[in-house]
């Protein structure tokens, strides 16, 4: 059970610092790789290099992340990734709702 708490507190500092780094770039995507957060990565120069553990943790609060539409993958026209965006949602939990997108009473 120790691990899992230890778990939920590391995707928590992780989540938190993608939704404040797409918050601070909005409206523009922005490429995200574990170096942005100062998490291990592998050896960009060798094309056999595994995913470390940090860049595996990293993809699977992404994907978790844009499953519950908190934020978009950005893909090319080649189904290349871009980059990653945050969501009206995103901005939401995080009280980051511009103005002018806020409704009118």
């Amino acid at each position: 059970m120790a691990e899992q708490g230890k778990n939920i507190e590391r995707f928590d500092k992780l989540c938190h610092q993608i939704m404040q780094a797409l918050v601070d770039n909005c409206p523009i995507e922005m490429k995200l790789t574990a170096g942005t957060f100062g998490l291990q990565q592998r050896d960009r120069n060798d094309q056999y290099a595994q995913l470390t553990n940090d860049e595996v943790f990293m993809y699977a609060a992404l994907r978790w992340l844009a499953d519950e539409q908190v934020i978009r993958r950005i893909v090319d026209g080649k189904n290349s990734y871009v980059g990653h965006v945050i969501t009206i949602k995103g901005l939401e939990l995080r009280n980051a709702v511009p103005a002018s997108l806020k409704p009118r009473i």
